[in-house]
Parts: C-alpha cells; sequence; structure tokens
C-alpha cells in the first residue's frame, strides 16, 4: 500500500529552496523562513519564479520528491521528477503487442460483444415490472 504524503507549496516569487542535510529549507532574501523533514514530503510547487538549488533538486530526485515549478499565473513551467520505478520488461512486452496486428486481435477476442441471441435470451428470462 502507497503512504499518502505530503505536498509543500512556495508561493513567494522571492523564495529560493535550498537542502540542509535531509531538510528541505525555504529561504527568502538569505533568512530562512521554513525548514521541512525530506521524509514528510510528496511533492514541493513552486508558485512564481522561486529558484531550488542543485542540492535540493538532487535530494528530491534521491527520495522520489516532485518537484513542479508553476509561474505566477498558475501556468505549468515544468516539473524535477528522479528515475521512476517500474518493469522496463513487461512494459517492452506490451508496446510489441500493442503493435503486433495477430497479438492484438487475439488479445480483443476475449472482448466481443455479446450474440443477438444471448441479448435475447437474457432480456426473455426476466419478466417486466
Amino acid at each position: 500500500m502507497r503512504k499518502i504524503l505530503n505536498s509543500l507549496y512556495v508561493t513567494l516569487p522571492e523564495a529560493y529552496l535550498v537542502r540542509d542535510g535531509q531538510n528541505i529549507v525555504v529561504q527568502v532574501k538569505g533568512e530562512e523562513r521554513l525548514r521541512v523533514p525530506a521524509v514528510n514530503l510528496e511533492a514541493v510547487v513552486t508558485c512564481g519564479y522561486a529558484g531550488a538549488s542543485p542540492g535540493l533538486m538532487q535530494l528530491c530526485a534521491e527520495a522520489g520528491i516532485a518537484l513542479t515549478f508553476l509561474a505566477a499565473n498558475g501556468r505549468f513551467l515544468g516539473r524535477f521528477q528522479g528515475p521512476v520505478k517500474g518493469n522496463v520488461v513487461l512494459r517492452r512486452r506490451q508496446y510489441r503487442c500493442a503493435d503486433d496486428a495477430e497479438s492484438s486481435l487475439a488479445g480483443g477476442a476475449d472482448y466481443k460483444s455479446p450474440s443477438p441471441q444471448n441479448t435475447q435470451t437474457s432480456a426473455h428470462s426476466y419478466p417486466p415490472k
């Protein structure tokens, strides 16, 4: 089961995000305004043109924390995310099967629509209310 964690929203445009050990620190004009342990976060969202240090980006990548940048008006600018976990071999096999017409048809055969005779039989077996 996946544990749902918190998201940190930074709305001050002059904010700068830095790493201090395993903590995410929000600085405004060189002064620390907030310190949050990275283990408590799932995502960091910045609104305005707030910056982030390369050390913080490394921490986010290692901890699986998504770092999203939004413009002051909320327009999406970009997202930084570390490596994605998953089964690459399985995904490649799925793509190969999707590109192959015969295997696609074989997989779709299980999802045929019911025949009209079965539909008619089902309709007659339940009396109207």
